[in-house]
């Protein structure tokens, strides 16, 4: 049974939102920390030629297919409500190539990044791999019907609060990224070092890092409680789902579980218990000024970013 022609324009806009998010988040971390631009040495579209031999490696290809599977998803989902199968995932393909292309060809002029054919093609099969995914992601797929059980109990109904949500979600990439998980030894300590190493020497206890960590926790943490359906605990699972979140940092390559990450957790939850109390739009506007409080502090102290 087909969904009505309004559900079906409404979940393609949000769907569409979602996808223009993520590739804002691409091009951030494609890009970042946007600083020492260059033009000297640089060969336009020397990164077109083959380079198998000097920048391939599984580690590398595992990362860059991952991180463009979402976008080629999100667009996918999109696209079936405007067009043919085919276009779902001939279009996706289309745009993430397209937009591989971009940040590859502007890397060239960044000398902390390295531009390659390698990173473009396993960009682009990472939103081939996506289009295909979101074929048992329709309405009806058991996984999906479970998802959106979930969130039709749990949150309220609407546009703005499926865009609360997808700000959660972005920032919980923003932590996960580059979503390859290993459990060699090796990376468990990685992910640990710096509780062990904060502990050993507490004068390393970086204040500013943990400042972001209780800002924007705290933030999203009020945010959640004004998109959820009345009697609905979502307080309590929010942190629960950043415990998750935060907990998997130590498992994912070149991620790290720090001691202001865990103590700045706490912290937010400490803060936003004075708010509970307080009408939906003040804990709104509370929820909002801490977020850009939090990313007003990422961009004063940059070595800070949570």
């Amino acid at each position: 049974m087909k969904a009505p022609p309004v559900r079906r324009a409404r979940e393609g806009r949000v769907w569409a939102l979602a996808a223009l998010a993520y590739a804002a988040l691409i091009v951030y971390g494609s890009l970042y920390p946007f600083s020492g631009w260059t033009t000297r040495g640089v060969k336009l579209f020397a990164f077109l030629s083959p380079d198998w031999a000097g920048h391939l490696s599984r580690a590398d290809l595992v990362t860059n297919v991952l991180a463009y599977m979402p976008l080629g998803l999100m667009l996918a989902r999109w696209w079936r409500h405007r067009g043919s199968l085919l276009g779902a995932i001939a279009i996706p393909t289309l745009i993430g190539a397209l937009l591989s292309f971009a940040m590859e060809f502007s890397q060239q002029f960044l000398p902390a990044r390295v531009a390659s054919l390698s990173d473009l093609v396993a960009n682009t099969l990472g939103a081939v791999v996506g289009a295909l995914m979101a074929g048992i992601m329709h309405g009806e797929s058991l996984p999906w019907m479970m998802v959106m059980r979930r969130r039709d109990e749990w949150f309220a109904k609407g546009r703005l609060v499926d865009l609360g949500l997808i700000a959660i979600g972005l920032w919980t990439l923003s932590q996960l990224t580059p979503l390859v998980p290993s459990l060699d030894l090796g990376n468990l300590r990685h992910g640990l070092s710096p509780i062990w190493q904060t502990l050993q020497h507490p004068d390393r206890f970086n204040f500013a890092q943990w400042a972001s960590y209780v800002f924007y926790i705290a933030g999203l943490a009020l945010l959640a409680t004004t998109l959820a359906t009345p009697g609905e605990r979502v307080f309590i699972r929010f942190f629960a789902f950043v415990a998750c979140v935060l907990l998997s940092k130590i498992i994912i390559v070149m991620r790290q579980l720090s001691l202001e990450a865990a103590t700045g957790a706490l912290a937010a939850v400490v803060l936003c218990l004075p708010f509970l109390v307080l009408r939906m739009r003040a804990v709104a506007v509370i929820s909002a000024a801490f977020i850009v409080g939090g990313f007003s502090h990422n961009t004063c102290f940059p070595a800070s970013s949570a």
